[in-house]
């Protein structure tokens, strides 16, 4: 695998991390009182499916940032796995913000509600399966803490590369 490949990971990983930003707003834009309107004018089921759909891509979102990483995989893991190679590395525009970059992706990937994020995904929403009873299911605040996390993680990766230079707060 090449620089080229990380560069193109990190693209397609910023543009997730706009995607979950996008997502995460929507939800939260969902309180009360817009809940009431949209059930007075009797779109409220309707409004629900959009949410939950929004929710599920959500998860799909960030998962697939942290999937193994195997040969062939275009995601964030697979991107800071690859810079581990100093070959690799060497071609990247912003190498010297590299190690902060993958510090904060240590710390992502070591986060405590990750575990339970992902359970909650493989077990409910990608596969239906037999949920471990000892393994809690994450809050939407720590779903969309998660998802943050992981969105700043995702444009510290396209910075690195150079294949982005604005910051997601734009």
């Amino acid at each position: 695998m090449s620089a080229e490949t990380v560069r193109k990971i990190s693209a397609s990983a910023f543009t997730d991390a706009i995607e979950m930003l996008a997502i995460i707003e929507v939800l939260e834009a969902g309180n009360v009182r817009t809940t009431e309107a949209l059930n007075n004018a009797g779109a409220g089921r309707a409004a629900e499916h959009i949410k939950r759909a929004l929710f599920t891509r959500l998860h799909f979102l960030v998962a697939r940032a942290y999937s193994k990483s195997r040969d062939g995989d275009l995601h964030a893991r697979r991107a800071f796995d690859l810079l581990k190679s100093h070959t690799v590395a060497k071609d990247m525009q912003n190498r010297g913000d590299l190690p902060e970059a993958s510090k904060f992706w240590v710390k992502c990937c070591g986060d405590h509600r990750l575990q339970k994020f992902l359970h909650f995904r493989d077990k409910f929403l990608a596969h239906l399966g037999e949920p471990d009873p000892k393994m809690e299911i994450p809050t939407y605040g720590e779903v969309f803490a998660i998802a943050r996390q992981t969105a700043s993680a995702l444009e510290k990766l396209a910075h690195v590369t150079g294949v982005v230079g604005l910051s997601l707060d734009t």
